[in-house]
Formats: C-alpha cells, sequence, structure tokens
C-alpha cells in the first residue's frame, strides 16, 4: 500500500524530467542518423537541433499527461481503500450506491 504524508506531496520531478530527456534523446538520434547518411555537417546539427526543441515540447505534453494520471491514480487509491486524511477532497466520496 503507497502512504505519502502529507507534509510531502507527490514528487512531481519525472514530469519536469520527461521534456529534456526527450530532447536529449532526440538530438542524438537525429545526429547519429544524419551522419550516417554522409550529409554535410551544417544540416546535421540544424536538423538534429529541430529534432531537439521537437522532442523537447512533446516531452512536457508527455510529462503532464503522465502526471495528471499519476496523480488521478493515486487520489482513487486513497479514496477507495479509506485513508481520507491523506486525500486532498477530503474523503468524500462521490461514488454513487447502487441499489
Amino acid at each position: 500500500m503507497l502512504v505519502v504524508p502529507v507534509s510531502q506531496p507527490l514528487q512531481m520531478a519525472p514530469s519536469r524530467v520527461c521534456g529534456p530527456l526527450s530532447g536529449l534523446c532526440g538530438f542524438a538520434i537525429a545526429l547519429v542518423s544524419g551522419l550516417f547518411s554522409s550529409a554535410d555537417a551544417t544540416s546535421v546539427l540544424s536538423r538534429a537541433l529541430m529534432a531537439s526543441v521537437c522532442c523537447v515540447v512533446l516531452g512536457y505534453i508527455a510529462g503532464a499527461v503522465f502526471e495528471f494520471v499519476a496523480v488521478r491514480v493515486i487520489e482513487r487509491e486513497r479514496d477507495r481503500s479509506g485513508i481520507a486524511e491523506l486525500s486532498p477532497t477530503g474523503g468524500e466520496k462521490t461514488h454513487t450506491a447502487k441499489a
């Protein structure tokens, strides 16, 4: 069971790191593929920089989506397990009772 203290919020570092790491991976892949294609250095570096910028933007978007999903899953599990004091909603159940 995952228990996060109230004083420490969920660490959001992985979502912040997703963008720069995606940018570095995009740069490296574009650089290596440009060198294997025997293109001139100017076009290889310009395409690698463009790929890096695009991958950073997409990485930040993906990190934000992953963060949103992770927070929703953790809140749902806290509500489901009955740990109301750790839930930001205060343990208010929004589920309807089945008849």
